[in-house]
C-alpha cells in the first residue's frame, strides 16, 4: 500500500485570511493574547526585506499520533499506517503585499532531490522526517529560493478548521470518488465539503469520476491532487473573506482550532502578522495565483518511481518566488524594453564593506549566477560595516528590490544622489552570501575581456509572459452561467 497524504496546507493561508474576523470586531487584543499561545517550531529562516514580499514555507505534518484505530473517522486517517510523522504537503507561499497577491507553489511530495546536511538523493518529503530544519534546507538549496517563515499545521487541524468555516462550497461536473481516502460525491453538483470530505478531497491521489457509463480513474496522481489543492485552498480563501467580521464565537473557536493545529517560527511576528491580515482583508479580486513544478518521471537504482525537476522549464516559476521575477499583474517599472525588469538589464557595483578576504568576488560570482551584469568590484574603503547595504540612484528602487531577492538575509536599501546608475552592493557583518540556482540554471559566461553587458545570459520570459502553470488531473470546475455556488 503507498503511503497516504495528509493535505492540509490549505489553511494555512486560509486561517491567515479568516483573521480578517477579529479585525472588525475591534478585537485585536483578544486575538493577540489567542496567537500568544500559537506553538513556535525552531528554525532557522532568512530575513527578509521590511515591506517587501516574503515566502513562507507551509507544511502539512502527518502524524497519526494520538488517533486511535477506534476513532470513527480513522480510515481517513490512517490508511493502514499508525504513528510517526512525515511531511507529504509541502508549499511556498510569496506573499506581496504591494501587489496585493500571493502565489502559491506546489512541491511534489516525490521530487528526488539531495537531502539538505548530507549527499544523499531522497524524495523531498523524506527531508521532514530528519527535522523541520532539514525541510527547509532542502527546499531552500534545491530550488534556490529564500524562505523568511515556517508554518506548520497538523493532521486533525484541517478537519476542525474546516467545520468553522461552515464548510467549503465546490462544484462538481461529475460524481468523484477516491476509495482510499473516503473521497464520495455521488452527484454532480454545488457541494458543500464538510471536515471529513473536505480532508478526502485534499488528500486524493486515486481519483475517479463518473463519467455516465464507468469510473475512470486519475492517471496523474500527486500531480493532479495538486491541481485539486490549489483549487480547494481558493475556494477556502473565498468563504474566510466571505464571512463577515462581527461573529465573535466564531472567532473564538477558530482560534481555539487553530492553536492546537498550527505551529510557525519564532520569527513570525504578530504585529506583523495583523497587519498583513488588514491589508488583505480590505482588498478586492482574487489574490491567490497556484504554480506547479514542471517535472519529468524517474526511476531510481532500486526501481522507485520519483520525479526530477524539469529544471530549464521551471526557471520561470522559480525566478517569481525568488523575487527575480513579478508575479503575473505586477507593474514593475525599470530600463527593460517592455516596462519589465530583468536582471540582465540591471548593472551591479559589489564592494566589500567588512575587509573579508574575497567576500565581494564571491558576492559578485553569485550575482552574475542570476543573470545581473556585475561592474566593477572592490573594496568599500570605509571602516567594518555592520548591515549589508543596498545603495540606489533615484529612480532605481525596483533594480535595488529585483538585486534583494536574489541575497540570502535582508539588506538596507538606501536611496542615494550619490549612485550614478545602477545599484551598489556593500557587504556587511550580516552578509549571508547570494542564493544559488540549480547549477544547470547557472547563466553561461563569456571570454574575459567581453563587453560587460554580454557577461551573462539568461532564459527567463519577459514578465507578461510568466503565468500560472498549467493544471493535471482531475478537479471541479466553475459552476454553469445562472449557477451559484456559494
Amino acid at each position: 500500500m503507498r503511503r497516504s497524504s495528509g493535505q492540509r496546507l490549505i489553511l494555512a493561508t486560509g486561517i491567515v485570511l479568516v483573521a480578517c474576523l477579529f479585525l472588525g470586531a475591534g478585537a485585536v487584543w483578544f486575538v493577540t493574547s489567542k496567537l500568544n499561545n500559537f506553538d513556535r517550531i525552531d528554525v532557522a529562516v532568512d530575513a527578509a526585506v521590511k515591506g517587501g514580499p516574503e515566502n513562507y514555507l507551509l507544511v502539512g505534518s502527518d502524524s497519526r499520533d494520538g488517533i486511535s484505530e477506534d476513532d470513527p473517522d480513522a480510515g481517513g486517517f490512517l490508511d493502514g499506517g499508525y504513528g510517526g510523522g512525515r511531511s507529504d504537503t509541502i508549499m511556498v507561499a510569496r506573499v506581496d503585499p504591494a501587489a496585493e497577491k500571493i502565489a502559491v507553489l506546489s512541491i511534489p511530495r516525490d521530487l528526488y532531490v539531495t537531502i539538505a546536511g548530507g549527499d544523499h538523493k531522497d524524495r523531498i518529503n523524506t527531508a521532514y522526517a530528519e527535522s523541520p530544519q532539514t525541510l527547509v534546507d532542502t527546499v531552500s538549496q534545491t530550488l534556490g529560493i529564500p524562505l523568511n517563515h515556517y508554518v506548520e499545521i497538523d493532521f486533525r487541524g484541517f478537519q476542525s478548521v474546516v467545520d468553522v468555516l461552515g464548510g467549503v462550497p465546490m462544484y462538481f461536473d461529475q460524481p468523484m470518488r477516491d476509495e482510499w481516502t473516503g473521497l464520495d460525491v455521488s452527484e454532480p453538483g454545488c457541494v458543500v465539503l464538510k471536515g471529513p470530505q473536505a480532508l478526502a478531497f485534499s488528500r486524493a491521489r486515486h481519483v475517479e469520476v463518473y463519467d455516465g457509463s464507468e469510473w475512470v480513474s486519475d492517471p496523474t496522481a500527486d500531480l493532479g491532487r495538486i491541481t485539486r489543492q490549489q483549487l480547494f485552498m481558493r475556494r477556502a480563501l473565498d468563504k474566510a473573506r466571505s464571512l463577515g467580521l462581527t461573529d465573535v464565537l466564531k472567532i473564538n473557536r477558530l482560534m481555539d482550532v487553530a492553536t492546537d493545529s498550527i505551529s510557525f517560527d519564532p520569527g513570525l511576528s504578530i504585529t506583523s502578522s495583523i497587519g498583513l491580515i488588514r491589508h488583505f482583508a480590505g482588498s478586492g479580486g482574487d489574490p491567490m495565483v497556484g504554480y506547479s513544478l514542471p517535472t519529468e518521471p524517474f526511476s531510481t537504482e532500486d526501481g522507485s518511481s520519483v520525479l526530477e525537476l524539469d529544471v530549464a522549464a521551471a526557471q520561470p516559476t522559480l525566478d517569481i518566488f525568488r523575487g527575480l521575477a513579478p508575479m503575473p499583474g505586477t507593474a514593475v517599472t525599470g530600463p527593460g524594453s517592455d516596462g519589465g525588469l530583468a536582471p540582465a538589464t540591471v548593472q551591479v557595483t559589489v564592494l566589500n564593506g567588512t575587509g573579508i578576504d574575497g567576500q565581494a568576488g564571491v558576492a559578485a560570482d553569485g550575482l552574475r549566477g542570476f543573470g545581473f551584469t556585475v561592474g566593477s568590484v572592490g573594496d568599500a574603503g570605509t571602516a567594518a560595516q555592520i548591515h549589508t547595504a543596498l545603495r540606489y540612484a533615484p529612480g532605481q528602487r525596483a533594480a535595488a528590490d529585483l538585486v534583494a531577492g536574489s541575497l540570502r538575509g535582508a539588506a538596507e536599501l538606501v536611496e542615494d544622489q550619490g549612485t550614478s546608475g545602477g545599484v551598489v552592493l556593500v557587504t556587511g557583518a550580516d552578509f549571508a552570501g547570494v542564493y544559488q540556482p540549480p547549477a544547470e540554471e547557472i547563466a553561461t559566461s563569456t571570454d574575459a575581456g567581453a563587453d560587460a553587458e554580454a557577461t551573462t545570459t539568461t532564459t527567463s520570459p519577459p514578465p507578461d509572459e510568466v503565468t500560472s502553470t498549467s493544471h493535471l488531473g482531475f478537479a471541479p470546475g466553475d459552476p454553469p452561467a445562472g449557477v451559484t455556488c456559494g
